[in-house]
């Protein structure tokens, strides 16, 4: 999500940040707050000199951990190399490939009035691009491997939502993510009307169902998601305050009225504001989450990625 900062709650956040001191991004990052099943393995700058590069609010992590794709609020799509050492801890990226999304009807999308935040992968390979304004999901065919600097092909547009034509601007479908059958799952940031609960919106043959419910508390509200590995819905949450905070919780979606389960916390910074999230399984079968953060195309927020282990994952025996 692009921040807003003529409000008065921007501004006054955007104001504080240049005199806020904070550590350089690192590799091992150990300040990081998260509960003791989880460890923090690495937080890394991603970089380039590409115009319009920044603003990154979607991610995919490619099976192997060592490819991925992002997406940018003004459209960017971007793929590069996930670095690891021995271990498989995450050590560099590196960009190399770069694409502007197209519009159905051909032509380059333009952020105003469409900004794309969302992104999954269907298991054929075709990727899916969700927006948080009224423009219905798209979905890609030969985006992943697509030459540097070529044209992708145009989209289809698939339908959105039923919710869609009462839910306010900027706060639509910002997470996106696929189940192991290749639907389509949907949450909107702010549910139409205010309430409590997010809906969440799964795509089959006979169209969209309402398959459960996403609780909101404690003013965090769901910017992104991905099927992991075990099956589960995790959602990557957000707040404002004086900086950004963020959390993990999932859900199993075969049980929709159990309540959502906490994984991870990240402890509140002015400096960074995770929006994107990919969960997936190493080598060992330990559950990654890896998640990028929205520069909101300024210098005074940081552009990066941030990997989380999870110890004790369903998969990791």
């Amino acid at each position: 999500m692009r921040l807003r900062s003529s409000g008065r709650l921007g501004a006054a956040l955007l104001a504080l940040l240049p005199v806020l001191a904070l550590p350089a991004c690192n590799q091992e990052a150990p300040d990081l707050s998260v509960p003791p099943a989880s460890q923090a393995t690495a937080r890394i700058p991603i970089e380039d000199d590409a115009p319009g590069f920044g603003g990154f609010s979607a991610l995919e992590v490619l099976e192997d951990g060592r490819r991925f794709v992002a997406l940018s609020d003004g459209g960017l799509l971007v793929q590069g190399d996930l670095q690891r050492n021995a271990r498989g801890q995450l050590t560099g990226v590196r960009v190399t490939s770069r694409h502007w999304l197209v519009h159905p009807e051909g032509h380059r999308v333009r952020q105003k009035g469409q900004d794309p935040e969302g992104l999954t992968l269907l298991p054929d390979g075709r990727l899916i691009v969700s927006f948080e304004h009224y423009t219905p999901p798209w979905i890609y065919e030969g985006a992943i491997g697509h030459p540097d600097g070529t044209r992708l092909p145009a989209p289809e547009a698939l339908e959105n939502p039923p919710d869609s034509p009462i839910l306010g601007a900027n706060t639509a479908y910002e997470t996106a993510a696929v189940d192991a059958q290749g639907r389509l799952i949907l949450i909107p940031e702010r549910p139409a009307g205010g309430g409590p609960l997010h809906p969440i919106w799964r795509l089959d043959e006979d169209g969209w169902a309402r398959v459960a419910d996403w609780p909101r508390d404690s003013g965090f509200l769901p910017v992104g998601a991905d099927l992991g590995p075990d099956g589960q819905l995790y959602v990557l949450e957000r707040a404002f305050g004086l900086g950004f905070s963020g959390r993990i919780r999932r859900i199993d979606l075969a049980q929709p009225d159990r309540a959502p389960q906490l994984v991870a916390l990240l402890p509140r910074d002015r400096r960074s504001n995770y929006e994107g999230l990919s969960a997936w399984a190493d080598d060992n079968g330990t559950l990654r989450l890896t998640m990028i953060s929205d520069n909101n195309f300024t210098g005074l927020l940081n552009q990066q990625i941030l990997e989380i282990s999870l110890a004790g994952s369903p998969d990791s025996g």
